[in-house]
């Protein structure tokens, strides 16, 4: 069994179910296309009567991944452990399926995407190879072209240079992003779901460098809390929230748990003095002061299509 760099541990139990004969049957795609369970479920935490207490996975301090392999049925999977169970084995199966990164579960904090190191190498024309490691270059813009059916997405982008790991560089706030809140197909004019081109403009001049890297990640924007009041069935009262004026506009909320949970809708204004957001639908079912809702989480609408980086060349030293 194959290691990583988390962990000098071996995997120990693999549980397997009952082989599928006939390969007619087998699923080709999503979590069915490996024709296996998974182990132990995650253990919760007990809840004590707080959103930071209720239905959180327990964290564990060590994971242990094998390489990923394709099944004989076309899925690809990944062997996963924890120390919380280390006598049972996940079997984890890509899903190309879009699904939501919520806050209060702990998964858009951990959202973090990363691209290569890009040292803008090019072949052009057949000619001698243009720009590369080897020659220092002046960064002006990024582009990103994105949609996120008219949702403020909560996902911001950072840069590193030169192979560095830190992604502390940022971009200039402008239309369709910001540091703040990320990309934002609502508050940008009009909402939109169509495709969006944003030019990014860094903070700080990226000049004399040999190349760089992209890490998108969660900015933690939004907010996890319990349900006030409902006014009425437009509105809601958000605790322990911003105090400035429309600032979740464009935001999805989701009641996940109490009265009224499973319901998802987008703030369509928010007022920052009475806490009351308006959203963009009646809500079906009351929700109360025993409802939990996540705010500025990562909607699963949210893709990138397109990156591009315009630079030029410094003069060989």
């Amino acid at each position: 069994m194959a290691k990583n760099y988390e962990s000098n541990k071996p995997f120990s139990i693999l549980r397997l179910n009952a082989r599928i004969l006939d390969a007619s049957k087998m699923p080709r795609t999503g979590p069915a296309a490996a024709t296996t369970i998974p182990g132990e479920p995650l253990f919760l935490q007990i809840g004590d009567g707080t959103v930071s207490g209720d239905f959180l996975p327990e964290e564990s301090s060590a994971i242990f991944r094998s390489n990923m392999v394709v099944s004989n049925n076309g899925g690809l999977i990944m062997l996963t452990q924890t120390d919380q169970a280390l006598d049972f084995t996940n079997i984890s199966v890509w899903d190309d399926s879009p699904r939501e990164l919520w806050n209060h579960s702990g998964q858009a904090e951990h959202f973090k995407v990363r691209t290569k190191d890009f040292d803008l190498s090019a072949d052009i024309s057949g000619r001698a190879q243009s720009s590369g490691p080897s020659i220092r270059k002046k960064i002006y813009k990024i582009y990103v072209t994105f949609k996120s059916k008219s949702y403020v997405t909560g996902v911001k982008l950072n840069y590193a240079t030169n192979g560095s790991n830190n992604f502390s560089g940022t971009f200039e706030d402008t239309t369709y992003y910001s540091n703040a809140k990320g990309f934002d197909s609502y508050n940008a004019g009009t909402s939109s779901n169509d495709w969006i081109t944003v030019g990014l403009k860094p903070t700080s001049s990226i000049k004399n460098v040999y190349s760089i890297a992209l890490q998108f990640s969660y900015t933690n924007a939004g907010t996890v809390q319990y349900v006030a009041a409902q006014p009425s069935s437009r509105t809601v009262t958000l605790t322990s929230s911003s105090s400035t004026d429309d600032y979740y506009n464009g935001m999805p909320i989701f009641f996940y748990k109490g009265p009224g949970q499973g319901q998802v809708r987008t703030i369509t204004d928010y007022n920052g003095s009475t806490k009351v957001a308006t959203l963009n639908s009646a809500l079906s079912e009351s929700v109360s002061v025993r409802t939990a809702y996540d705010i500025g989480y990562i909607p699963s609408s949210f893709q990138i299509n397109d990156i591009s980086i315009v630079y030029r060349e410094k003069s060989i030293k």
